[in-house]
């Protein structure tokens, strides 16, 4: 088996490490750490709200994960649900272009590693129609296309910290503030950031605690796949020991999952809200992050050049761009040819982001206006292939 995705500047080793941050300072930064990635969506959305004086509409793509149009709906927004190009998985910018004047927000993802290559003609017309954009980074940080890094070109950008990301504190995300953000919103942004409560300690602890046993369970020799994330948190957060969760996990069978999950989650009752506090991250989390951060870049390898060459398989046009993330996505042929060859090469690989598109998911939802055509979404979501980069052959 080899690791799906797993952070790539941290180790089970660093999390014994002592690490101690100051929160005196946190309103004093362009970068604002908090508790969920969804929480820095929430918190930005909210203040722009609160600015506006009524509720915003936020143009968002359908290819993309359920907590961004959560974020958008709980902070009283409503959205506008664009279709992607499957080049690169973001928004097309002929329907962008054609409905610009409908929006106040453009939320712009940018996929696994890939930056939107119209980055700069999107930018450009989001200023012209006087429309706030914000760069979701929250798969693609430390990637640039054209010598211009992700989020130079918006007001704001938005990050994750998940622990499929290559940077993590298990959970967590940040909002950074550019230097196009107006003065007065940028004191607004930061007042009222100031005025958030700090994660909890036990919280803290018990993200750190879950680290080092998702560490130990995708380790060479104890390897399990599709760990209930949750699940595992909720056991650690009601005082199990780490030793104990692991060794629980340990003994699931995958096949069993889904049904062990229902059951147990249903016994213990589920630690998460419908949609979370927000709150600023903990200091000594943004201590570990920073330490990640510090850690020089590591290389895209070319492993996967061969293989896609082989099943006669075509990688995104990467020309221009310095990719940094830790999965490759590559669209399958429709007889499912690389599923199929990392099933047999022991590669868990598969749609993790994301299979099902949110004009599916939210279709009835009357905070959310679609358009006509999402084909290239459902394209997306039924043939993407998440492939590992840094590769570890377990």
């Amino acid at each position: 088996m080899i690791i799906r995705a797993r952070p790539r500047y941290l180790e089970a080793a660093d999390l014994e490490l002592e690490f101690t941050r100051d929160s005196a300072d946190r309103s004093l930064s362009n970068r604002l750490y908090f508790n969920y990635g969804r929480s820095a969506l929430a918190f930005v959305l909210g203040v722009l709200k609160q600015r506006s004086e009524k509720p915003l509409t936020v143009g968002v793509q359908s290819f993309n994960c359920g907590q961004v149009l959560e974020a958008i709906i709980e902070t009283g927004n409503r959205a506008l649900v664009f279709d992607v190009q499957r080049e690169h998985f973001s928004i097309n910018y002929i329907d962008l272009f054609k409905h610009i004047d409908l929006i106040d927000v453009l939320l712009l993802t940018h996929y696994q590693g890939l930056m939107h290559p119209e980055y700069p003609n999107i930018a450009d017309l989001c200023r012209q129609h006087h429309v706030v954009l914000i760069d979701d980074a929250a798969q693609t940080e430390f990637s640039s296309y054209q010598g211009q890094g992700i989020g130079t070109r918006a007001q704001f950008k938005l990050e994750s910290y998940a622990f499929d990301k290559p940077f993590t504190t298990y959970e967590g995300g940040a909002l950074v503030l550019n230097e196009s953000v107006p003065e007065d919103m940028r004191e607004e942004l930061l007042k009222a950031y100031g005025e958030l409560e700090i994660e909890s300690e036990k919280k803290a602890e018990t993200d750190i605690r879950a680290l080092g046993v998702l560490f130990k369970l995708t380790s060479a020799d104890r390897y399990r796949a599709s760990i209930p994330y949750a699940l595992l948190h909720r056991f650690l957060s009601l005082g199990f020991s780490a030793q104990r969760v692991g060794k629980i996990f340990e003994r699931m069978d995958r096949r069993m999952n889904k049904a062990v999950i229902s059951m147990i989650g249903a016994i213990l009752g589920s630690s998460a809200r419908t949609f979370p506090r927000i709150a600023v991250l903990h200091p000594g989390k943004v201590a570990l992050l920073e330490y990640q951060f510090s850690k020089p870049r590591l290389p895209l390898p070319d492993y996967w050049e061969p293989v896609l060459k082989d099943l006669q398989l075509t990688k995104p046009d990467f020309r221009g761009m310095d990719i940094h993330w830790n999965r490759l996505s590559i669209l399958d042929h429709e007889d499912d040819r690389l599923k199929k060859w990392c099933v047999e090469n022991g590669i868990e690989a598969g749609n993790f982001n994301w299979p099902v598109p949110l004009h599916v998911s939210f279709m009835d939802h009357p905070a959310c206006r679609f358009l006509d055509d999402y084909s290239e979404s459902e394209f997306c979501s039924r043939h993407v292939v998440n492939l590992p980069i840094w590769m570890e052959t377990l």
